[in-house]
């Protein structure tokens, strides 16, 4: 395996060449980018779209002390959005009564100019746990040093100790933001192409209720027997056609009246 360098379509148009850091080359009728947002750069977007915000999130897989005190260790958690991160003594938030936050009483985050984030909670048996705080969406985007120092306050305020830290895990997702241009001779597939929920984050359960029609119409235009232009528009009008970019323009326009 190897990155995609460069690509470009060959003088008669009929095929794209694709060179790799390897030094390898490829030629094809139809090339599609499916290697997440990293492959951007190979495309052109709209102009004129709000700027990316993004989702950012820093994970361990750690073995701790005090976690059965501190959660369930038989379920997931998900979404704690509780500001244990701040304003608390070690130990102290698991004694907290109602109301009594330092915070502004039960420590909402209407309270402060600080930006939200939330834990996510995976135990894994023993004594081994995955910890994630995450922000779900933010311009710009919240640092990871911010997030590892709430997990690490978060943790601490639970009395939940770190003893071992296994593996680290940095997430960061664009959301939002400009479409490719549907007349490029590129195409693309998944986070690639901005099939990313614009408050969620998510990508994957789009990219598989997509794929199948995605195929078909690469299928179709390939054995229509055209160029690589005429095959490339085809896959982009089933993707992005006019009315779903229409629909992310509406949304935008709501998102940018709410804020």
């Amino acid at each position: 395996a190897a990155a995609v360098e460069a690509n470009e379509v060959a003088p008669d148009g009929l095929t794209t060449n694709v060179t790799c850091s390897s030094g390898a080359q490829f030629s094809s009728r139809l090339v599609t980018l499916a290697s997440g947002q990293a492959a951007g750069r190979f495309l052109l977007y709209e102009a004129g779209a709000p700027a990316v915000a993004a989702q950012t999130a820093y994970g361990i897989e750690a073995e701790v002390q005090g976690y059965c005190d501190a959660y369930d260790p038989a379920s997931m958690l998900f979404m704690d959005y509780r500001r244990h991160h701040s304003g608390l003594w070690d130990g102290a938030a698991r004694h907290l009564e109602p109301g009594s936050h330092p915070n502004s009483g039960e420590g909402l985050w209407g309270s402060s100019e600080e930006v939200p984030s939330f834990l996510y909670a995976m135990p894994l048996g023993g004594n081994r746990v995955f910890l994630e705080e995450t922000c779900l969406v933010a311009k710009p985007a919240l640092p990871f040093a911010v997030l590892k120092r709430r997990l690490e306050r978060r943790l601490a305020a639970m009395n939940v100790t770190v003893t071992k830290v296994h593996e680290e895990e940095w997430s960061y997702i664009p959301v939002g933001g400009p479409l490719p241009v549907g007349d490029q001779p590129i195409t693309a597939f998944g986070a690639a192409a901005n099939l990313v929920h614009p408050a969620t984050g998510f990508s994957v359960s789009r990219s598989l209720r997509q794929a199948p029609e995605f195929a078909a119409a690469a299928a179709a235009a390939l054995a229509a027997g055209g160029n690589v232009q005429q095959v490339s528009s085809a896959v982009w009008q089933q993707l992005w056609s006019k009315e779903r970019r229409q629909q992310v323009r509406d949304s935008a326009d709501v998102a940018c009246v709410c804020s």
